[in-house]
């Protein structure tokens, strides 16, 4: 029903220890747009969000789930830099993920982003863990690196 809540989940899994993170897009089968909302981890492999189609008629929905790499990233430099370990190749590997981001041309936060690249090359680990960095580093880092679902029909009533 239009203006009601719709429960979405599904199973998101991989092997190995990365960060994943996955979304929802929907639209009506009539409109090329599409909206969006994150799904999130509720135990085990099972991932849920609720959508709230805002049309009457049919719609179709995709999930699409990624390695988040930048979440991936921290988790794994935070662990070594905890244990005393050497992180200049993390360090390294932190700036490129930025410049990767960067690369799609976000304006001034592309020049942030290329600035906390640098400050990691200095050594400044600090600027990679900060949590406005982490939200401008939210979402694939490319369309490659996204796996998405069949389309399923979802019909929106009144």
């Amino acid at each position: 029903m239009v203006g009601k809540h719709v429960r979405v989940s599904a199973d998101v899994f991989k092997d190995g220890h990365d960060v994943l993170a996955a979304r929802v897009r929907w639209h009506p089968l009539d409109k090329p747009t599409w909206d969006e909302a994150a799904l999130y981890h509720v135990e085990n492999d099972r991932w849920e969000a609720v959508i709230e189609p805002t049309t009457l008629g049919s719609h179709e929905f995709v999930i699409e789930a990624w390695t988040d790499a930048w979440s991936t990233w921290r988790h794994k430099v935070s662990v070594k830099d905890d244990a005393g370990q050497d992180i200049d190749v993390e360090l390294e590997e932190g700036a490129r993920l930025l410049q990767r981001r960067a690369a799609h041309g976000n304006g001034p936060d592309g020049k942030r982003l290329i600035k906390t690249a640098a400050r990691l090359r200095d050594g400044q680990l600090t600027a990679g863990l900060d949590a406005d960095i982490a939200t401008l580093m939210e979402g694939p880092l490319d369309d490659a690196d996204v796996t998405q679902s069949r389309a399923y029909p979802l019909w929106v009533g009144r």
